[in-house]
């Protein structure tokens, strides 16, 4: 779901040139192969090849989850939310900032 969320927001805010950093290979294996006509999500992953289909380009990326300390924080958070579908931030939220500084700096993440 956070790919096809993802994705979709991507797309309506206009980014046309996208790079998906994920730590699930067996998801994005699953995204980038053929998928099963009865496979328990096969309209998800249906509807996420739809999306890549578009005119756009979107690079799709394994990484280890502690070499992404920004998605990993994000992914606690939203374990936090207990239940909320979706939220759109529109500043980073506390403690975000500087894991992504340091990434964007390719400084190693230090953890707490």
């Amino acid at each position: 779901m956070a790919h096809l969320h993802g994705l979709s927001l991507c797309w309506e805010q206009g980014f046309r040139q996208v790079l998906v950093y994920s730590d699930s290979a067996l998801a994005l294996d699953t995204v980038k192969g053929s998928v099963a006509r009865f496979h328990i999500y096969a309209a998800l992953i249906w509807s996420i090849k739809s999306l890549l289909q578009r005119p756009w380009q979107v690079v799709l990326e394994h990484t280890l989850r502690e070499g992404n300390a920004p998605a990993d924080f994000m992914a606690k958070l939203g374990a936090d939310l207990h239940g909320v579908q979706i939220v759109q931030f529109l500043v980073p939220p506390p403690g975000l900032a500087p894991l992504l500084l340091a990434d964007s700096l390719g400084v190693p993440h230090l953890r707490p």
